[in-house]
């Protein structure tokens, strides 16, 4: 017998929104075909719903489970990205929401002319407006700030652990600043949990309890106090 996470209630609601989106014109307007989400108590690190499709019995790709696929996650990576950022240590100076970088134009990522969704470019900027407007550019400036490596794991220590671990991904450099390694969806929704949890870590679960055929316990869950891996001033910034 195996218990899981899954809360009932809350997938059925998942299912039902997933279908009222694709019934409506929005994956037509946006040019999406498919969809798939995680829902995630962040207090405890369960997973409480889960759709890897829009619909399992979906031709061509109902079966695949994309909330376990790598995909680049594009800007919902870049609230990390900040996070590091915020962090204080003696090697750097201090910044804050407050903190300008500039939204110009860069050949930043290796000679590739980097653009904003818009085409634009809006000059100085606060960090609190260039996340908010999702800006590419000084995304990257942030990371460059940070360093590469070091901003990379600051976000697989949150919780995204397969973030930039396949192929060419590792070589990504800059590019990963505004998403553009692979990702599972899973891993993100739990660096995310994280920050809610003021910067600390806890592994997702997804089993509560597992017996055997004589009813003997074999695996059961326990929450715990988890693991600071990001500063709760950061997180609260962000």
């Amino acid at each position: 017998t195996i218990k899981t996470t899954l809360d009932l209630r809350v997938q059925n609601k998942l299912e039902e929104s997933m279908t009222n989106l694709f019934n409506s014109n929005t994956p037509t307007q946006a040019g999406f075909s498919n969809g798939s989400s995680t829902v995630e108590d962040s207090q405890t690190g369960q997973i409480v719903a889960l759709m890897g499709s829009r619909d399992f019995n979906y031709p061509g790709f109902g079966q695949d489970n994309a909330a376990i696929a790598f995909i680049q996650p594009g800007s919902t990576i870049k609230p990390l990205v900040y996070a590091k950022t915020f962090e204080k240590n003696e090697e750097k100076p201090s910044f804050g929401t407050g903190s300008t970088l500039v939204d110009d134009n860069i050949d930043a990522l290796y000679g590739a002319k980097v653009k904003n969704a818009d085409g634009r470019f809006k000059g100085t900027m606060t960090m609190r407006d260039a996340l908010a407007q999702s800006r590419n550019i000084p995304a990257i400036k942030a990371m460059y700030i940070n360093g590469v490596d070091e901003t990379i794991d600051y976000i697989q220590n949150a919780g995204a652990t397969s973030y930039c671990t396949q192929g060419a991904d590792k070589q990504a450099g800059l590019a990963s600043a505004i998403g553009g390694c692979g990702l599972r969806q899973v891993d993100l929704v739990n660096a995310y949990a994280t920050m809610a949890r003021q910067g600390i870590y806890k592994p997702q679960v997804t089993v509560l309890e597992v017996k055997d055929s004589s009813g003997s316990v074999i695996k059961k869950w326990a929450d715990t106090e988890g693991k600071r891996t990001m500063s709760a001033q950061a997180t609260y910034m962000v």
